[in-house]
């Protein structure tokens, strides 16, 4: 098969995202099998933090898309342990622990090899498998138990 680039931008747009954007890098992109043509888009991702009980909704734009191929969200702790997965791209925050998480894009064939696609707490990312498979680079997403706030600070010279 022949290999080509697969891009994928995820944005976390949550009340506590940051407003800086970063340019696309190459490194944000990963090499996949070729299942169809892969559409080429440019990437931006802006880090978020979400607070317990508030949904963490993001974004995913570009891959590969069609019949006979299937796109679903994973969400892992830092350890690289599945804890959702999603056909749409949002998961709930209820039930999380707080800490950092990585949300990963996992594309693969829809002829049913998908292996290890499951939020059994034993399950990591790099154990999922497929006869044709293409997971995205990581984004970052935080799970605060509060909301961040914004003190002033007042600093005077002394003497």
């Amino acid at each position: 098969m022949k290999a080509s680039l697969y891009f994928l931008s995820l944005a976390v747009p949550g009340a506590y995202a940051a407003t800086a954007v970063q340019p696309f890098s190459p490194s944000m992109a990963i090499i996949s099998k070729q299942m169809q043509p892969v559409r080429q888009q440019r990437v931006a991702v802006l880090p978020g933090y979400v607070q317990i009980g508030q949904p963490i909704a993001f974004q995913a734009v570009g891959g590969s898309g069609g019949t006979g191929v299937q796109t679903r969200y994973a969400l892992t702790d830092l350890a690289g342990k599945i804890v959702q997965v999603a056909s749409e791209p949002v998961f709930t925050s209820t039930a999380l622990s707080v800490g950092e998480y990585r949300i990963y894009a996992v594309t693969y064939s829809d002829d049913q090899t998908i292996q290890h696609l499951t939020a059994d707490q034993t399950s990591l990312i790099t154990d999922v498998t497929a006869s044709c498979l293409a997971i995205s680079t990581p984004l970052a997403v935080h799970v605060i138990d509060c909301a961040p706030v914004c003190v002033p600070v007042v600093a005077h010279k002394i003497r």
